[in-house]
């Protein structure tokens, strides 16, 4: 009898072993093909997740200038502009409808391989409503880092024979023209829209992040008469004064930018298109490099693909009329 029960009990023990063996191959191996470095890595569709495939597989030390935010952060900055002009690494990591959250993880995620000088970051996404980190999701993360598949599952639903589109640093372009028509959209006013708590929360560890890594904070707000007012210029102004960090403004900027509202948007004065892009990039990069900071790695062997990337720029340059 004993014998019998000891068997039973081995049995038992090995279909636990073999049924754990299974879950986690079936785990493992989509947690591997779904992985953004996976899918990079053979020009396959991300989807939401794309930005942070595409600055983990960035060769290591190879960005001195990381732009952060939502779109309105890479429709206002051409990495192979500032190639062009001053020799600095920049890379575009934004993403459509990024908040502060994400933006965090993709600074994370860049920080692993990179030791950028400068992070910009777009302050559109300040005020973009995000899920309060709580208890749950401290664990979710935890989940995430042992299974990807769990926080990469939707990855299926897009074609596994979508290629990715041709990105420069992180920027695309686009010369689609909608005008915008809506005249001045900046009223003198002393009113603040203050950034939400929970935003200035994630900021703090954005902040502490950068500060840990050596790496300079700035704040810019992009042109766009859709999302910016003088109540939230005012609000951002007082923010960067609070933390003790610059703040590009560039709506106020639009005139000596010479920015054209009926041909330098795609969507109405949401977004700026390429030609836009052009004009706010060559008013970016003259700021930063006043930083004195910065190193032109024009000469750099380590750089040599840029100048492929960078030819390839120029080409679809002139292939838009830009």
């Amino acid at each position: 009898m004993k014998a019998f029960k000891n068997k039973v009990k081995n049995n038992f023990i090995l279909r636990c072993i073999l049924f754990t063996s299974i879950l986690l191959v079936l785990l493992y191996v989509p947690s591997f093909i779904l992985s953004p470095e996976f899918m990079t890595r053979h020009e396959l569709n991300l989807g939401r997740n794309e930005v942070y495939a595409k600055v983990a597989n960035e060769k290591a030390d190879t960005i001195d200038v990381i732009v952060l935010g939502d779109s309105l952060s890479y429709t206002t900055v051409s990495p192979m502009q500032i190639w062009e002009d001053y020799g600095y690494a920049v890379y575009d990591a934004g993403a459509p409808g990024q908040n502060i959250n994400e933006t965090l993880d993709v600074l994370e995620v860049a920080l692993k391989k990179q030791h950028p000088k400068i992070a910009l970051l777009e302050t559109n996404e300040l005020y973009r409503k995000t899920k309060e980190a709580g208890k749950d999701s401290r664990i979710a993360e935890v989940v995430y880092k042992v299974c990807p598949v769990f926080k990469y599952h939707n990855v299926w639903k897009t074609p596994f024979v979508a290629r990715l589109g041709d990105s420069y640093k992180g920027y695309i372009f686009n010369t689609k023209v909608k005008p915008y028509n809506g005249g001045a959209y900046l009223f003198s006013t002393e009113e603040k829209r203050c950034v939400p708590e929970e935003n200035e929360e994630t900021f703090k560890k954005i902040k502490k992040l950068c500060d840990e890594n050596g790496v300079k904070l700035v704040l810019y707000s992009a042109p766009s008469p859709k999302c910016y007012n003088m109540q939230k210029i005012n609000a951002i102004q007082e923010f960067a004064d609070k933390y003790g960090i610059d703040y590009i403004e560039l709506n106020k900027e639009t005139e000596s930018i010479n920015i054209n509202w009926s041909k330098d948007t795609r969507d109405k004065g949401d977004h700026l298109n390429s030609f836009g892009t052009k004009k706010t990039t060559d008013f970016i990069a003259r700021k930063i490099d006043s930083y004195g900071i910065l190193e032109d790695r024009r000469n750099d062997d380590n750089f040599k693909d840029w100048h492929e990337l960078y030819e390839k720029y120029k080409a679809a340059e002139r292939k838009h009329g830009i």
